[in-house]
């Protein structure tokens, strides 16, 4: 039986569950906002604002501090609408992941004489396509990224029409469309653009099908990209976003170990799939050679982008665990992947349609609970359980009372530095140095790495210090500080940056630890500029003393 024989109500009631599946999962974690997503809000803010494009602070220079230039414009309307920046960002992307299924499922209806994987899925490729929309409305860490307040989700379905959408369309402007899209959403854009666009060029020269679509789709992408380099070397003086000299420049084979160990958890978490992977590599490099090249295209593409777009992730390092639990840059490929995925299942379980699904679905549900059990993601497995219990909470998670109590010793000109370059600069609008340089040109250039860190880990001290910022916060323990423990103790990460910030001159002369900051709610030690301490109209209730009697001053 194929999927074009089921019934349209057994259909309806599929693609029902699906849906209901998409929205379901996406609001388990909808409160969580990711502390990454606040950077792009507040570049949002402040261009609606009237401070132009690359404020991140309102006065001093700009800089390209957002990784995605499309998902920062998307998000500037949003005060204006009445709304949250990040509820806005969460409506975008529910509706990202539901277009993520979607699309599988359109596709799965215009397709009709054209085949995807005609090579082996006998006729099948309806129900690879419905075993991928089953994947990726499942997959718990897409649900997660929909409602993170980040762009991820909407990259992956850009990702996924780059290479559906020329089977069942022939329009060259909606094929331009997409490809402008996905440039300007991450600058990975023009990668997948250019990839997928010189695959349908073979595609429809073997078919002996037109090939301006696909000629169209790789011109839009050269020469979009072409105009963002030249506007950002005009506007920024960099080819390049900031994110990247900040992350990834300069650092060597550094990000080379993180890189691989970002994919080698993503690997061990999700065997089936991994081994799935081999044996349809396997199969397609055996038939590639008895029947040739162009009988094994598609798979050859998408086998070949996924390692690639794999290589790419190890070359930049990929993310810090912690920050970015359940592998952030994994899930802009993960479209793709779950097509190879769905075509090797279809492939190798093709006497039996039912037991195809049966098995996609049971390798769902394993992946899922390696996902939501894994050790080190606390944010994802946080967010799951307590998403079950309190289902249904469509509530942004509020700000901490420590950005607010950092908001009510400031003014709009105290200037900050600080590890927390996201949800604190959002809250307080200040002068903001960002110590990892994400948002900092001097330090993204500048800076040196910390060889045992994490990939955002280059910073510059004596650039930090020189500006005299009226706070610090510096990623220290305020309450081990207060118990007057072993230097050893307090220092549990980012050393390197730690070490150079404690034992500097000038933060030992002239910085004062706060006795009584709200360390309860989040433990970051702050540190006030004696100057900025002794003429502060709050002085009184801001218990100081000097960092010389603190334990930061012990050999």
């Amino acid at each position: 039986m194929t999927v074009s024989s089921i019934s349209l109500p057994r259909r309806a009631i599929y693609f029902t569950l699906l849906i209901f599946l998409v929205i379901y999962l996406d609001f388990l974690f909808f409160p969580r906002t990711l502390e990454d997503a606040f950077i792009t809000f507040r570049y949002s803010k402040h261009l609606l604002q009237g401070y132009g494009l690359g404020a991140w602070n309102t006065c001093g220079e700009i800089v390209e501090g957002y990784t995605s230039f499309l998902w920062m414009i998307l998000m500037s309307p949003a005060e204006s609408l009445g709304i949250t920046h990040a509820t806005l960002s969460k409506i975008f992307g529910m509706a990202t992941h539901l277009g993520l299924v979607l699309l599988c499922l359109t596709t799965s209806y215009f397709i009709h004489t054209k085949s995807i994987f005609k090579e082996f899925t006998y006729g099948k490729d309806r129900d690879v396509l419905f075993l991928t929309a089953t994947i990726l409305a499942t997959y718990i860490p897409i649900a997660f990224y929909a409602t993170s307040g980040m762009e991820t989700v909407a990259f992956s379905l850009l990702v996924l029409a780059c290479f559906l959408t020329p089977y069942f369309t022939d329009r060259i402007s909606i094929n331009i469309f997409i490809a402008i899209l996905t440039v300007i959403m991450r600058p990975e854009g023009v990668l997948v653009a250019m990839a997928c666009g010189f695959y349908h060029l073979l595609r429809q020269k073997k078919e002996g099908q037109n090939i301006k679509n696909s000629i169209a789709g790789l011109s839009a992408a050269i020469l979009v990209t072409s105009a963002l380099m030249i506007s950002r070397k005009f506007m920024f003086g960099e080819w390049l976003p900031n994110t990247y000299y900040a992350k990834a420049g300069s650092a060597g084979l550094m990000h080379w170990n993180i890189g691989w160990d970002y994919i080698s958890h993503w690997i061990q978490n999700h065997p089936i799939w991994v081994v799935l992977y081999v044996i349809v590599l396997g199969i397609t490099i055996r038939n590639w050679i008895k029947r040739g090249f162009y009988s094994q295209l598609s798979p050859l593409f998408l086998l070949t982008f996924t390692l690639g777009y794999s290589l790419y992730i190890i070359k930049v390092g990929g993310d810090n665990h912690w920050a970015f639990p359940a592998w952030r840059h994994v899930i802009h490929m993960m479209p793709l992947l779950a097509l190879l995925i769905s075509y090797g299942f279809v492939t190798l379980l093709k006497f039996s349609r039912s037991l195809t699904y049966a098995a996609v679905i049971l390798s769902v549900i394993f992946t899922n609970y390696k996902i939501v059990n894994i050790r080190y993601s606390t944010l994802l497995t946080g967010d799951f359980y307590t998403g079950l219990s309190t289902f249904p909470n469509l509530k942004n998670s509020t700000h901490s009372p420590y950005y607010y109590f950092i908001k009510n010793i400031s003014e709009s000109n105290t200037v900050i530095a600080s590890l927390l370059g996201g949800e604190l600069p959002f809250v307080v609008d200040a002068i903001h140095i960002d110590m990892l340089g994400l948002n900092d040109k001097f330090i993204a250039h500048n800076g040196t790495f910390d060889p045992e860190g994490p990939i955002d880990s280059k910073t510059d001290l004596n650039y930090i210090l020189a500006q005299q910022p009226d706070i610090i916060e510096g990623y220290l323990s305020g309450n081990k500080i207060l118990q007057a423990i072993d230097l050893k103790d307090i220092i549990t990460g980012r050393r390197k940056l730690v070490m150079e910030m404690i034992k500097h001159p000038i933060f030992q002369l002239e910085y004062m630890f706060l006795e009584n900051g709200p360390y309860n709610d989040i433990d970051r030690a702050l540190f006030l500029h004696r100057s900025f301490w002794e003429n502060h109209p709050q002085r009184d209730s801001l218990q100081c003393i000097p960092i010389t009697v603190t334990c930061l001053n012990r050999p």
